[in-house]
């Protein structure tokens, strides 16, 4: 009997030292972390402090690393001085004028050889491309081609993906020579209350050959489902979601498939002819215009965006953030690589772990997990 209530007290003993070791590193730890925002937020770099602070405030779940160290008066004001702010009213459809179409197998005998080092034509065969699928004649793809030639990954159906890179991220870039195989994806029916499904489910839903994250959504506390969007939903000319009456960001195409971006509401929309479209911020490129960048032009966080050149190719950019080898991008930093791949108009789409590029059936950067989505843009 002595000998077993001693072992009882002695795994008893165990247990609890093992809690209090646990309990007191983790004390430690979060005592080292919270130190640590101190020394960011109220030490002598301000640009450090605002681009912290910024970066946790555009996350679902760590505003409180930001929030706890200021008051509301001083969070606004940090915000409008590290802010984005792009002219009012839309862009101009007649900036864009959009490539005749060729065949995908004609598009390939014009890239290829710039890749593999030759200008003979002849050497790229038909056996290279997949038939029938129609894309952007390359007119302006010489410029872009040296660019980024290092980068460049043609994948066979009329569709690019180049690798982006700077100080602080990684992603991934992809141009669509054929705008019109650009729409908006939705989860579901919206007035059925069901939640988002990720970008990998909806991309496949629609068949599709690539997609990435569109407009926001309803997210109290981080614990929002996807289903609900904020702003309009417009697909295939319809609104789907939002009031006739409101004013919006509009990110979307029109029927004659030229990008719109712009403020209006969704009766504006429908009679300016939009075809599919959501809402986000803020406008990055309005015209061939960079958008105002005040101070750190946002936070370090994963981001995605959409843009068109004014051959009407489609580029659709993501950058990974929140990891060791990417921390993410400001607004300002997509500016820049917008404006060099040539856009002329470009829009912020939700970021952090919405972020995903979808191609060929799955996801080609690295986010760091799938959430559910109320919309997507989808590329047929």
């Amino acid at each position: 009997m002595k000998k077993t209530e001693k072992r009882k007290i002695k795994a008893s003993t165990v247990v609890i030292r093992t809690a209090v070791c646990v309990l007191t590193a983790l004390f430690i730890l979060v005592g080292f972390i919270l130190s640590g925002v101190a020394v960011i937020n109220y030490g002598p770099s301000k640009t450090a402090r605002d681009l912290f602070v910024i970066s946790m405030l555009e996350t679902s779940a760590a505003k409180f690393l930001a929030t706890w160290y200021f008051s509301p008066e001083e969070i606004e004001s940090i915000v409008s001085e590290n802010a984005v702010v792009a002219d009012e009213g839309s862009s101009d459809p007649n900036m864009i004028s959009i490539t005749p179409q060729t065949t995908d197998a004609e598009f390939t005998r014009q890239l290829l050889p710039v890749i593999i080092g030759t200008d003979d034509s002849d050497t790229v065969t038909d056996g290279l491309t997949q038939p029938e699928i129609t894309t952007t004649a390359p007119e302006t793809e010489p410029e872009i081609q040296d660019k980024h030639k290092d980068a460049l990954s043609v994948t066979g159906d009329g569709l690019e993906i180049y690798d982006v890179s700077g100080p602080t991220y990684s992603g991934k870039m992809m141009v669509v020579h054929d705008p019109s195989r650009l729409f908006v994806g939705v989860c579901g029916d919206y007035s059925k209350d069901v939640p988002g499904k990720n970008l990998s489910s909806i991309a496949r839903s629609y068949n599709a050959t690539a997609a990435i994250n569109g407009g926001g959504f309803e997210d109290k506390n981080g614990l929002g489902d996807g289903g609900t969007p904020i702003g309009l939903v417009i697909t295939n000319g319809t609104l789907v979601y939002g009031d006739l009456n409101k004013k919006y960001e509009v990110i979307g195409f029109n029927k004659d498939n030229i990008f719109i971006v712009g403020t209006m509401t969704g009766q504006q929309a429908l009679d300016a002819g939009i075809r599919d479209a959501l809402s986000f911020s803020p406008i990055l490129v309005m015209n061939g215009k960079a958008s105002s960048v005040s101070g750190t032009g946002g936070g370090l966080n994963p981001r995605t965006a959409i843009g068109q050149r004014a051959d009407g190719a489609v580029l659709l950019l993501v950058v990974d953030g929140r990891q060791a080898s990417s921390l993410g991008a400001t607004y300002a930093d997509l500016i820049d690589i917008m404006l060099d791949y040539d856009a002329v108009n470009a829009a912020n789409l939700d970021g952090g772990n919405s972020t995903g590029m979808y191609y060929n059936g799955s996801l080609v950067n690295k986010g760091l997990l799938q959430r559910g989505l109320p919309t997507c843009f989808i590329v047929r």
